[in-house]
């Protein structure tokens, strides 16, 4: 498929529906421009590298039906999806906003404007029904490299998971990831989230983690401090190995 003989003159991406002070979330839409996104992502190596879901959207063919089939998903169930993720950002840092000569290079609407953050595409957010077992609901991210270690992944799982308990009236939540992959570990365990080990997900293995709306309201009435002390402290600890049985048993 050429990518570009279908290509719009003008897309215009629908409308935030999360709005944090670092993330905006929307839908993705069906337009070539959320396709060309989804398609350059994953086509970045280091982002599939531990996938357990590893479906090729990195070809035009196959983000087109994933999009298509998303648009009936968002319509029939309302509050769950996958959005894209925008990370605001400022083209230029404090450091550089006070630097004398910067500011007598730019007039004072310039440095207004280059002050002002602005939505950059990060990846995607996801609330959505496990796979085999649909009454169950699984939160997950999947962020470019450049979005990593910035604090958006704590950023939108704090707000899905608000999202999922206090508007959506959940009574738990699951996030799923591959047996090795570390650095979803300790986010998760900041939010939150109870290690269950490695269970059946699918036709593969994978690491669980769980949480129960009561303990999810414990655990953020604590400081942030000691919410990110007993991550810490659990991520030290060995990981519990589980036989390979449904996920939601």
């Amino acid at each position: 498929m050429n990518a570009l003989a279908d290509a719009p003159q003008e897309a215009v991406a629908p409308p935030p529906w999360l709005v944090t002070p670092t993330l905006r979330l929307r839908e993705f839409s069906a337009s070539w421009a959320d396709r060309q996104l989804l398609v350059r992502m994953h086509q970045e190596s280091r982002l599939r590298r531990l996938l357990i879901d590893d479906e090729p959207l990195h070809r035009h063919e196959v983000a087109d039906v994933f999009l298509q089939r998303l648009q009936a998903f968002y319509r029939r169930h309302e509050g769950l999806g996958i959005w894209c993720a925008e990370r605001l950002v400022r083209l230029l840092g404090d450091s550089e906003l006070c630097d004398p000569m910067v500011r007598d290079l730019l007039s004072a609407e310039a440095l207004a404007q280059w002050s002002e953050p602005r939505p950059r595409f990060a990846g995607w957010f996801n609330l959505m029904p496990m796979p085999h077992a649909p009454d169950e609901l699984e939160l997950g991210a999947r962020l470019l490299p450049d979005a990593w270690g910035t604090g958006l992944a704590l950023e939108g799982g704090e707000q899905l998971l608000h999202h999922a308990f206090e508007q959506l009236g959940a009574a738990r939540v699951w996030a799923v990831c591959h047996p090795q992959h570390a650095s979803v570990r300790y986010c998760v365990l900041s939010l939150g989230f109870e290690d269950q080990g490695v269970m059946a997900y699918g036709e593969v293995p994978a690491r669980h983690y769980l949480v129960a709306a009561d303990a999810w309201r414990r655990h953020m009435a604590l400081p942030r401090r000691d919410r990110v002390r007993r991550a810490l402290h659990q991520v030290r600890m060995p990981q519990p190995e589980r036989a390979v049985v449904e996920a939601a048993a």
